[in-house]
């Protein structure tokens, strides 16, 4: 499927596909300095953003997973990043933690809303549903208004 310049392979079984603003999007915890060098690196030297969208709950925007290719879009001038807007109470969403730490939804999203950030890598969301594959040139992305992709069609989001 090939929509607005971003191409997406696979379906998008849960959420909507959408290139979403970044400045609308919260992050609920820090970054791996040396991880986010690597994302940066990798993006520059191919000049477009290929993998699965980042995932982001839909009612407060806020970051679920792919902060690193969030922050990496952002440091590179980006003004859109492709995401999939998704219901956190969806079964097919785990929350776990890398750390070993108990968290909870209600404390992520209030983290994110607070700016009150979790030490990198606190929390691991784990998807149940297939991703698609996103590919969009970062020239597309700095200069991307927010809109919801869908099949055949754009809508403008708000």
């Amino acid at each position: 499927m090939y929509v607005s310049g971003v191409t997406v392979r696979g379906r998008v079984r849960r959420g909507l596909l959408a290139l979403a603003g970044l400045s609308n999007v919260l992050p609920h915890e820090r970054t791996v300095p040396e991880n986010l060098l690597a994302v940066i690196r990798s993006l520059r030297a191919t000049g477009e953003y290929t993998g699965p969208p980042i995932l982001v709950e839909r009612r407060h925007m806020v970051i679920l997973d792919g902060h690193h290719r969030a922050e990496a879009l952002r440091m590179l001038g980006a003004r859109a990043v492709p995401a999939l807007l998704v219901d956190y109470s969806d079964p097919g969403i785990i929350l776990d933690s890398w750390r070993g730490a108990r968290v909870s939804r209600r404390e992520v999203l209030a983290r994110a809303l607070r700016g009150e950030l979790f030490p990198p890598k606190t929390t691991r969301h784990i998807i149940l549903f297939g991703l698609p594959s996103v590919r969009a040139p970062l020239e597309l992305l700095r200069s991307a208004r927010p809109r919801v992709l869908v099949v055949g069609e754009e809508h403008a989001l708000r």
